[in-house]
């Protein structure tokens, strides 16, 4: 017992439990440990420091912070906005990653009225710290609001302190999760004969810690050891039950209100179980000595942090996760390197170059923090289609580059390209692939013509799509010339249409005689767009139907949910892979005769044209998906001597445009400079488009034709 008038150490508080509980979980005692209020080890002060137990990215370099605010902006651009913000991070440590963010994000248009910062932090003495370092104003607030403090900072942005995530305002929100799940309790367990048993600490005759392995199921074993979260063969296995729920808890809210979430910790992806362990002065100690003197920790198992966040029966909210991916990885993939390079211009020593090299070794080399440390992502669930078209950067080898006056400078390039695709075999190219007629029909004719001779090649297409695609899929004139629009109707009229008649022999398509109807609808859904979906008979839960179909399908009377499409998918009616029964409507029958008799129905002239144009169809995507940068334009756009005025695509407008690329070499503000003198923009949106050349590798600066583009190519080189 504790001297009167002295408070009890935390191993006299941890005996007294033993005595009079009996057994405590691991889970329990780290929760002693950490958050006892008088002694535990977070209520203490100078633990995150090169003198402390241990020390945190963003106290290693300012690269880190940078890096990460980089990225939650990059990201939210897919989103929107993303104003007014909610910078929200779980246990912000010493406040310096909140630092190094606001650094960055000031310079990114965001305004105090803009944003607002929410700190999750149980720890009075971590408060404090962090108020010293943000806030010019700080004081407690009265026991009814759900924050416990309130500051400001310098900059007039408001600042508010919470003991629990969910007294959080639900708004769209950036979360931050930097070394905080490695901290939250774990429940430990091992597999023996009679199956999963806890461990569990308990005290010897001498009043010493130690473990034992419980006798019986215990009610964390009972409810926790459960697929898939017992998946693989381990013989140890650690779960954290205060970390499911709070990734399940973010996942949910980013999918409700909007934002990000970015979780980055020392972890694994299920393939370790025993990774409790505590440090003291930078070195691994025994967990069971000297309480409250230790940082306890284990490895975040990422597996389980993704199963919580992601789907699951019932749910209707839930998160899209990318990752784990390592921190070595995640930072040279958003030019870290880059960065890297500038701080250590920038220095004025070669003992400040060496510090600032080495603190960035000390983040990327795989034996320290490069491959132990690892990033998990989570966006909203509607945002599937977003993604798949641009992935999020840093999980996928994506190449991104930024720029601001302090961050890598912009890489500049500028070159005139065609909107469209080039026959690479320049003898394939017939003498008259410059003149093509006006009218679509008239193109028909040629391409009829140019068959019956023998010589149609793929060019003689490509021609007619090089000056029709651009009129139909094209930016159109918004400042920067970056608004893309599609001509849906022009897109028929003059894409659709004449492909169609040289299948079908020239007639109109719709006139043409058709075998049967399809058994296929096939239909696109348009974003908004009702879909349903059919419990009873779906394959799963992307099988669905447009209104149509559904309408006089056996689905109707079926269990079903109607959902709102996201744009971009297709009706799957007919689609007998799709369902497990019912799987045509009545608009489209099952097919009653087989292939040989339908195929038979059409000529051998269609086939042979369909088979011609098939095949230019996906040469074309091929070779468009496979083009490769080159500096200038292809061979068989560049003039001969005596041929500009014999080219007339070249005086079409809006075929030709003008493109930036990064070269590594101009800054951020030569490209500004460049841009307002050339296209007389005005400040703000050169700045819009040099921030989109830096942040994509390059951008359309002008539509119009080849002696217009060039002419500004010409302008901005000079």
């Amino acid at each position: 017992m504790p001297a009167p008038g002295t408070a009890p150490s935390l191993m006299e508080i941890i005996k007294e439990k033993l005595r009079l509980n009996g057994p405590l979980t691991v889970a329990e005692y780290m929760h002693i440990v950490s958050t006892n209020p008088t002694e535990g080890y977070y209520m203490k002060k100078d633990i995150i420091s090169q003198t402390g137990d241990f020390i945190t990215s963003p106290e290693i370099s300012q690269l880190f912070g940078e890096i990460l605010a980089i990225w939650f902006y990059a990201e939210t651009q897919k989103m929107g906005s993303g104003k007014p913000l909610q910078l929200v991070e779980l246990g912000p440590g010493n406040g310096t990653l909140l630092v190094d963010f606001l650094r960055v994000i000031n310079r990114l248009g965001y305004k105090p009225e803009d944003l607002s910062l929410h700190l999750v932090e149980i720890s009075e003495t971590m408060q404090i710290l962090q108020a010293q370092r943000l806030c010019i104003t700080h004081k407690a607030t009265n026991i009814e609001s759900p924050y416990y403090y309130e500051g400001q900072t310098i900059s007039g942005i408001k600042v508010y302190w919470y003991n629990d995530l969910k007294k959080v305002p639900n708004n769209f929100s950036w979360y931050m999760a930097h070394e905080f799940f490695d901290v939250l309790p774990v429940h430990k367990f091992e597999k023996t004969e009679d199956g999963w048993r806890e461990l569990l600490i308990d005290m010897d005759e001498n009043g010493k810690l130690y473990y034992r392995i419980s006798g019986k199921e215990t009610q964390s074993s009972k409810v926790l050891i459960r697929p898939p979260l017992d998946a693989g063969d381990r013989t140890e296995l650690e779960i954290s039950a205060r970390s499911l729920g709070i990734a399940r808890q973010l996942a949910q809210r980013v999918d409700q209100y909007g934002g990000l979430v970015l979780i980055a910790d020392y972890g694994h992806e299920g393939e370790k179980g025993d990774t409790f362990r505590a440090f003291h002065k930078h070195k691994v100690v025994n967990p069971l000595e000297n309480p409250g003197e230790c940082d306890l920790t284990a490895d975040v198992d990422f597996s389980q942090l993704r199963i919580a966040a992601s789907k699951t029966p019932g749910d209707e909210n839930y998160a899209i996760v990318a990752g784990p991916v390592k921190q070595k990885d995640f930072l040279e993939r958003l030019q870290a390197k880059a960065r890297l390079q500038v701080l250590m211009d920038n220095a004025k020593t070669e003992e400040e170059k060496e510090k600032i090299k080495s603190a960035y070794e000390m983040l990327v080399d795989p034996k320290k923090m490069g491959e132990r440390f690892k990033f998990l992502a989570f966006y909203p669930s509607t945002m599937g289609p977003i993604l798949e078209k641009f992935p999020p950067l840093g999980f996928f080898g994506d190449k991104f580059a930024f720029t601001m006056s302090s961050l890598p400078p912009v890489e500049l390039e500028v070159e005139v390209v065609d909107d469209s695709m080039e026959e690479d075999a320049t003898d394939m190219i017939p003498a008259d692939r410059f003149t093509l007629p006006a009218r679509a029909d008239a193109v028909v004719e040629l391409w009829r013509a140019k068959l019956a001779e023998g010589v149609l090649s793929p060019a003689h297409f490509q021609d007619h799509w090089r000056v029709t695609v651009p009129r139909i899929y094209s930016p159109q004139p918004n400042r920067t010339c970056l608004d893309w629009s599609f001509d849906e109707e022009l897109a028929q009229k003059l894409l659709i249409q004449p492909l169609e008649q040289f299948v079908s022999g020239g007639s109109d398509a719709s006139q043409a005689p058709m075998p049967r109807r399809s058994t296929l609808c096939g239909r696109v859904f348009k974003q908004g767009e009702p879909a349903y979906s059919c419990r009873e008979c779906g394959m799963d839960n992307t099988c669905v139907l447009c209104v149509e179909c559904f309408k006089v399908s056996a689905h109707r009377h079926h269990k079903y949910k109607m959902g709102q499409s996201g744009g971009g998918g297709c009706c799957d009616c007919g689609d007998t892979e799709a369902w497990k029964r019912d799987p045509f409507c009545e608009l489209h029958t099952a097919p009653e005769n087989d292939e040989q008799e339908s195929q038979s129905s059409i000529s051998a002239d269609v086939v042979e044209r369909m088979k011609i144009l098939a095949s230019v169809c996906f040469s074309y995507c091929f070779r468009l998906l496979t083009l490769d940068h080159a500096p200038g334009l292809p061979n068989e756009l560049r003039l001969k001597d005596g041929e500009r005025d014999l080219l007339q695509i070249l005086d079409q407008p809006d075929c030709y445009c003008t493109v930036m690329y990064n070269d590594e070499t101009h800054t951020f503000e030569q490209a500004i400079a460049t841009l307002t003198r050339v296209l007389k923009a005005n400040h703000r949106d050169a700045v819009e488009l040099v921030s989109l050349i830096d942040r994509e590798g390059r951008a359309l600066v002008k539509c119009n034709s080849f002696q217009i583009c060039d002419k500004l190519k010409t302008d901005i080189e000079a």
